[in-house]
Parts: C-alpha cells; structure tokens; sequence
C-alpha cells in the first residue's frame, strides 16, 4: 500500500508541475503574441491535474501516510485560483491574461517550491 500511495502523490506532483508548465508558457504566449497554440494542451493537463489533486485530497482523509504539509496546498490550489479569478471576470474581464499568467507563475512556483523542499 505505502509503494502505491508514493506512486500516486509522485504522479501528482508530476501533473501538478507539467501542468503548471504548460499553464505559463500558454499565457506566456497569449499575454505576449496573443497566440493560443497551448490552450487545448492546457486544458487536458489541468482536467489531469484536477482528477489526481481530488484523488490525493480523498486519499488524506483515509490515510495518514500522505504529508499534509505538502500537497494540502496542491490539492486546494485549483480551487482557491478559481474562486479567486471570479471577481476578476465580473469586474476587470481585460486584466483576465495578466491575472492568469500570475496565477501559472505562482502555481510553478509552488510546485517549485514542494519539490525542492
């Protein structure tokens, strides 16, 4: 069982970089030569991210062999980025690049950050 949970936070830690990685060079691209070539790339690994970040938060409440420490912030970061972009669409829809390419920036940061902890 501890062989498969560490293969599962592994593989979402993973994601959770990849699509972060992605995310950033995506609005890297919109925000800068208003390309969109990333975006359905984008969507496959954050749909991924999403499904393996619910799998790890479902997982730590069953088990305690997962570090809270780490991946509580990887699980809820899509979320709370969502819930955040919200006033951001209703109020200032054209800062909606610049806001998402901070939020890509700081979800590689924090992916980073986790793996070189």
């Amino acid at each position: 069982m501890r062989h498969f949970v560490s293969i599962l936070l592994n593989l979402c830690l993973g994601l959770f970089l990849a699509d972060a990685a992605i995310s950033l060079l995506d609005a890297t691209l919109v925000l800068g030569l208003g390309l969109h070539l990333l975006t359905e790339f984008r969507g496959m690994a954050a749909f991924l991210t999403l499904g393996a970040s619910a799998a790890i938060y479902v997982l730590m409440a069953i088990t305690p062999m997962v570090p809270k420490r780490f991946f509580l912030p990887i699980t809820l970061f899509n979320p709370v980025s969502l819930l955040a972009v919200l006033p951001i669409m209703i109020f200032h829809y054209d800062w909606l690049p610049r806001f998402d390419w901070v939020v890509s920036f700081c979800q590689m940061l924090l992916g980073l950050g986790i793996l070189f902890w």
